[in-house]
């Protein structure tokens, strides 16, 4: 799946972002009290900012959309009222249909894109707190909905903090069960006369392991087309690049959960 979505940067110093050495600290999110994990690609220190990878900490911060545009090479992040939209190599972004200067644009690692975390973590209206003694960042999430349930983030200590921060133990979870995938348009079966249909999944647990959305992938006609997803928060979506031939149209979907539990779907429709 193309992740080319999200933040930007001029082409020099983009190649200067990805050239510089990962800091050796691992570096912890701390979302309302709670510590976000990241089973692939961990948070960055460049340049005296901190990059995180789309996923996890926006999610948590309570973001209903978050999308990854391959055609536009585009990220798009929406909670509320609030929309951001980022470009890998742009040093520009948009807030609010507002056009905003980068001093920190996305940059490309790992095949994921990383946005600067204080710029997207403000703009959604949280506050964001760098404590250097640990490479902790603490973002508070007022009055909000985070990982499932309402939290009070802790008021902040005088005099500095000198503690390392203590993760919550984690939550008792129900029994793993593979991800939940749900065709949506066109419906199994269905006759569209439209040759470029939108191709539309929901993809969600099933109140076990979080889904794994970087393990989706998608066949149409046997064609591997998963560079051209499109990934919200709960749904994958495709339109063909090509017109599709009259007949019958195969679509397969493959996703993970975070446990490694795989699901497969398979189903037809037909193009008048």
């Amino acid at each position: 799946m193309r992740y080319r979505l999200q933040p930007a940067l001029g082409a020099v110093g983009l190649a200067v972002a990805l050239a510089a050495p990962v800091m050796a600290q691992t570096t912890r999110v701390m979302v309302n009290n709670r510590e976000v994990d990241f089973p692939d690609q961990q948070p960055v220190e460049r340049d005296g900012r901190v990059y995180i990878p789309l996923r996890g900490v926006l999610d948590r911060m309570g973001a209903e959309t978050i999308q990854w545009r391959p055609a536009r090479e585009e990220v798009f992040v929406a909670s509320g009222q609030k929309e951001i939209r980022l470009r890998v190599g742009d040093n520009h972004a948009r807030v609010d249909g507002q056009d905003v200067e980068l001093d920190a644009p996305p940059i490309l690692l790992g095949g994921r894109t990383m946005v600067p975390l204080r710029f997207v973590g403000e703009n959604l209206g949280a506050t964001v707190r760098w404590q250097g003694e640990t490479h902790t960042v603490f973002i508070n999430v007022a009055q909000s909905r985070v990982a499932g349930q309402r939290e009070e983030y802790p008021p902040a200590r005088t005099g500095g903090d000198t503690e390392r921060p203590r993760p919550n133990p984690p939550a008792e979870r129900p029994r793993a069960s593979a991800p939940l995938i749900r065709p949506l348009r066109p419906v199994p079966g269905e006759t569209v006369t439209a040759r470029r249909p939108e191709i539309a999944v929901v993809v969600r647990d099933r109140g076990g392991p979080e889904v794994d959305f970087d393990s989706i992938r998608m066949r149409v006609n046997g064609e591997d087309v998963t560079q051209e997803l499109e990934i919200g928060v709960n749904s994958v979506t495709y339109r063909p690049t090509e017109p599709l031939e009259p007949g019958l149209t195969r679509v397969r979907l493959t996703v993970r959960d975070r446990d490694g539990n795989v699901s497969t779907r398979d189903w037809s429709f037909h193009v008048r």
